[in-house]
């Protein structure tokens, strides 16, 4: 059994402020930036897919498994590359033995920071607020800067009834994260997520434990955490992990 990071709720988390043309068409998300169309798709690829990709090329695809990438082989010519998503399993957050003594650290110290926890975001304007931090003082190591994205996200309330936390350090969020709602199989993705780590030691496993814990609350037992690589894979993998492959790419009939 795999998860699929792209569903209904998570795939919004592809869309900057300059999305247009935005369309489900079953299990297809499609849209515009620019003249450039893009698409992702949640399970596998049906006849029906095919057709409207036929009418959509060329277009850039995103988070694209391994069945789906021979699928479209058949239909298109497919320029592609391959990256790495995490999938975390949080049914057990208790973080015992050696192994996860410095995760427990961070927790424990932040335990102590007087956080408020919320389920909502006060003001936009807080997310603002954090995102245009994060976009000056964090994306120079190796974050991908989609701060544009998330606020996209926030200020157009795609996170309604999904899972999310915002982290209050008195009255400034300091970090937030929202999941999907899980599938049948227990399964979740983690839509977007920012903390502000370099003000506050361990903030980033805090907020995301968490969220976690909330998520549990729903019955999610794994998290697809998405694409991660070079320092963020590492910070990925210190939690109880599998990882699995996806591509993104474009095709052109």
């Amino acid at each position: 059994m795999s998860s699929n990071y792209i569903n209904r709720q998570s795939f919004r988390c592809l869309l900057g402020i300059q999305a247009k043309d935005v369309q489900i068409s079953d299990n297809l998300f499609l849209w515009k930036v620019g003249k450039k169309q893009h698409f992702a798709v949640q399970d596998q690829l049906t006849e029906a897919n095919l057709a409207l990709l036929r009418t959509y090329a060329p277009s850039n695809f995103h988070y694209l498994n391994a069945d789906n990438l021979e699928i479209l082989k058949g239909s298109f010519r497919v320029d592609k590359v391959k990256n790495v998503s995490v999938l975390i399993d949080i049914q057990d957050l208790s973080f015992k033995g050696n192994a996860f003594k410095s995760l427990r650290h961070c927790l424990n110290r932040s335990k102590k920071a007087g956080f408020s926890l919320e389920t909502n975001f006060r003001k936009i304007e807080d997310v603002k607020k954090l995102i245009e931090e994060w976009s000056n003082n964090y994306t120079d190591k190796y974050f991908r800067d989609n701060s544009g994205k998330n606020l996209h996200f926030y200020r157009n309330n795609y996170h309604q009834d999904l899972i999310s936390l915002f982290v209050y350090h008195q009255d400034e969020l300091v970090a937030f994260g929202t999941l999907t709602q899980p599938d049948v199989n227990g399964y979740s993705s983690y839509v977007l997520g920012k903390a502000l780590y370099q003000r506050h030691y361990g903030l980033s496993e805090f907020a995301d434990v968490e969220l976690y814990k909330l998520g549990q609350q729903v019955k999610i037992k794994k998290v697809n955490l998405g694409q991660a690589s070079k320092g963020l894979l590492d910070y990925k993998s210190q939690f109880p992990h599998t990882t699995e492959v996806h591509y993104d790419g474009s095709i052109q009939v």
